[in-house]
């Protein structure tokens, strides 16, 4: 069974792969002149070399569904791009992207598991950044850093239950807590 769900997770975020998720753009602007105009206005105004380089390739654009909450913020434009989603993403990590003076977000498309995931790792990662050690990703989704000249590889978020590393009270659970 867990396995038939990582092979669906694994299927949902390749299909996303080419995907980029714009957060910030008020609703409504699309009625104006369309999400994909919109798009293109954002990489003219914020990446006018990539802009003159590249060709961008779109192949889909909408909004996320409307779910009835009005608490929700905006909803988040996703984008299907043939090429050249990354160096769009490595341009927008370089500065703050802007649409009509105001700062928005341009993010990889994952699934919601993917995305959970990401989060239980997300204070394991700044706790080893903290004490300089080299945290990475490697795939299919383990955890790896550098010790003692060594490159530890865990598969899940349970670090101070792998035998390979001598036990230091940093990777204890109760110091991980600690830190968040």
């Amino acid at each position: 069974m867990k396995n038939n769900e990582r092979e669906i997770q694994e299927l949902a975020d390749t299909t996303r792969k080419g995907n980029i998720r714009i957060m910030g753009i008020l609703e409504g602007e699309e009625k104006e002149q369309g999400l994909e105009s919109i798009f293109r206005q954002i990489v003219d105004k914020n990446f006018p070399n990539l802009r003159n380089e590249l060709e961008l390739g779109i192949q889909g654009v909408n909004r996320t569904p409307n779910y009835l909450n009005p608490r929700r913020p905006l909803r988040h434009i996703v984008l299907k791009l043939s090429k050249n989603k990354d160096r769009i993403l490595r341009a927008a990590t370089e500065k703050t992207v802007t649409y009509k003076g105001k700062p928005i977000r341009l993010l990889s498309d994952f699934s919601s598991k993917t995305l959970q995931a990401r989060k239980e790792w997300n204070q394991i990662v700044k706790l080893l950044i903290e004490r300089n050690y080299q945290p990475r990703i490697m795939y299919p989704a383990k955890r790896s850093f550098r010790y003692d000249e060594e490159i530890k590889t865990f598969p899940d978020t349970h670090i101070h239950k792998c035998t390979s590393i001598k036990v230091n009270p940093f990777l204890l659970p109760q110091a991980v807590t600690r830190h968040s």
